[in-house]
């Protein structure tokens, strides 16, 4: 079953892949759509929801990611990933201020992932809310032991942050299932 699942994993990262590539037609958009719903939605709805998300906003249908979002949210609303990916999603529609509260969302049910973090700072400094930099700040030398560097923020927000909102979404994508099915131990190098 692990080896069916680890097959069925590739699948869907190599059509990602693919879409990200190449631009998707119509028969490959519904193949997309049928591996994630087909295969992920009824092995962990939850997290199927989330991938579908994705998904949609990679196709840049904003209705249905956010449909798909909050479906996955109310049927885990303790999964800090989803949490995480829609802030992301959120910080690339240009919603800072839900991209923020979603971020804290996700550091709230796991406060130790740096990622979470890092994103957490990066939408506080764009929100320049000098009072949540502070506490973020704190909570990243807490768990790394180091200070967080802004040296690269100073240079100017249209400068520092050049994030190119496909890749983002793309990045946060593909991590997230090529981490799908792996055991804590396996994806704690990401904490």
């Amino acid at each position: 079953m692990k080896a069916q699942a680890q097959t069925i994993q590739n699948d869907i990262i190599a059509l990602f892949e693919k879409a990200w590539r190449e631009c998707l037609s119509d028969i490959e958009q519904y193949k997309l759509e049928s591996f994630i719903a087909q295969y992920i939605k009824k092995i962990d709805p939850a997290k199927g929801n989330a991938y579908h998300a994705s998904y949609y906003a990679l196709l840049g249908q904003i209705k249905k990611a956010q449909e798909c979002y909050e479906t996955a949210i109310r049927l885990n609303p303790n999964d800090a990933e989803v949490y995480y990916n829609y802030a992301v999603f959120f910080r690339n529609t240009g919603e800072l201020e839900k991209a923020i509260r979603y971020a804290l969302k996700a550091i709230s049910l796991d406060g130790v992932r740096v990622s979470y973090i890092v994103k957490a700072i990066e939408y506080a400094f764009l929100a320049e809310d000098k009072v949540l930099l502070k506490q973020l700040s704190k909570q990243y030398e807490k768990i790394t032991g180091k200070s967080f560097d802004f040296s690269g923020f100073n240079a100017g927000k249209e400068e520092t942050i050049k994030e190119d909102k496909e890749l983002d979404l793309y990045a946060t994508s593909s991590s997230a299932l090529r981490d799908w099915g792996k055991t804590e131990e396996e994806t704690a190098w990401d904490k």
